[in-house]
């Protein structure tokens, strides 16, 4: 406080900066073209794979920890 004044007393963010969404229109998909809706296809695929990797990661971590868990005796 005595260094930065209230502007020192205000929490900064810490850790990875959130993923901006991409750019998708609110067209109808009948309106779109060929290579947006594979545009976004490709995306949501994407989208769909990084979701799996990280229940995946996270179901991991959790059997791990139950295993630590139950050994101390």
């Amino acid at each position: 406080y005595r260094l930065q004044g209230m502007s020192g007393l205000i929490s900064k963010p810490k850790g990875r900066t959130v993923m901006s969404k991409p750019f998708i229109t609110d067209k109808p998909d009948d309106e779109k073209s060929l290579a947006e809706l594979k545009r976004e296809n490709e995306y949501l695929r994407a989208e769909v794979a990084y979701l799996k990797k990280l229940d995946a990661l996270l179901k991991a971590e959790e059997q791990a920890g139950k295993k630590q868990g139950s050994s101390k005796d």
